[in-house]
C-alpha cells in the first residue's frame, strides 16, 4: 500500500537545487514537470544542472546550447541564484518544503463524495 503511493508522492516533490547533481532534463527541479517531458528529442540527455555553471554563475551560452535561445530566460528564472550545499528533495505541496505523512495522505488519497447524515 505505501509503496503504491510513492509515484504520487514523487510527483508532488521537486528538487531544491544547490550543488546541481540532479538531471537537467529528467528531474523535477522547478514547479513544472521535468523539461524532458516537453520535448520529442533531447540533446545531451545525461546533462546535470551543475554542468550549466561556470566560474561566474549560470552559463547562458551553455544553457542556450542545450535549450535554444528562446528558452534561456525561462530556464535562468527557474534556476534562480546559485546556492551551496547538497540538493534536497522537497515536498512541493507545502510552503516550507517539509514532508509530513498527513499532507501526503491528503494529497494522494482518493476521496469519495461527501455524505450528509441526517440526525
Amino acid at each position: 500500500m505505501v509503496i503504491s503511493c510513492m509515484p504520487h508522492v514523487l510527483n508532488r516533490s521537486r528538487w531544491r537545487v544547490k550543488d546541481g547533481g540532479v538531471s537537467f532534463w529528467w528531474d523535477r527541479w522547478s514547479n513544472m514537470d521535468p523539461l524532458g517531458d516537453r520535448r520529442l528529442l533531447v540533446e545531451q540527455p545525461n546533462i546535470l544542472i551543475k554542468d550549466l555553471k561556470n566560474d561566474n554563475g549560470w552559463s547562458e551560452n551553455m544553457i542556450e546550447e542545450v535549450v535554444g535561445s528562446d528558452q534561456v530566460g525561462e530556464v535562468l528564472t527557474k534556476l534562480g541564484n546559485i546556492e551551496t550545499g547538497k540538493d534536497r528533495l522537497i515536498w512541493a505541496e507545502s510552503l516550507d518544503g517539509n514532508f509530513f505523512a498527513k499532507r501526503a495522505w491528503e494529497a494522494t488519497r482518493r476521496q469519495g463524495q461527501i455524505s450528509h447524515w441526517h440526525e
